[in-house]
């Protein structure tokens, strides 16, 4: 799971660009982007990036056939 495109699609889907997550998480756009380009960014900073898009994070894990 690419969770940064995730993030992505979730401002396109909102019509919202880098910077406009950038004001309302009350951070730089440099910041973000760091955040995004991450190969793994934390669970908590992902989570605050949907809180401020208006979405709540659900991670849900599910047994592998053996």
């Amino acid at each position: 799971m690419d969770i940064s495109k995730e993030i992505r699609i979730l401002l396109a889907q909102e019509d919202l660009k880098v910077s406009d997550l950038a004001r309302l998480m009350d951070t730089s756009h440099q910041n973000i982007t760091n955040i995004l380009n991450k190969n793994n960014p934390t669970i908590s900073k992902v989570e605050e990036m949907a809180n401020a898009l208006g979405y709540k994070m659900n991670i849900t894990f599910e047994k592998v056939a053996e």
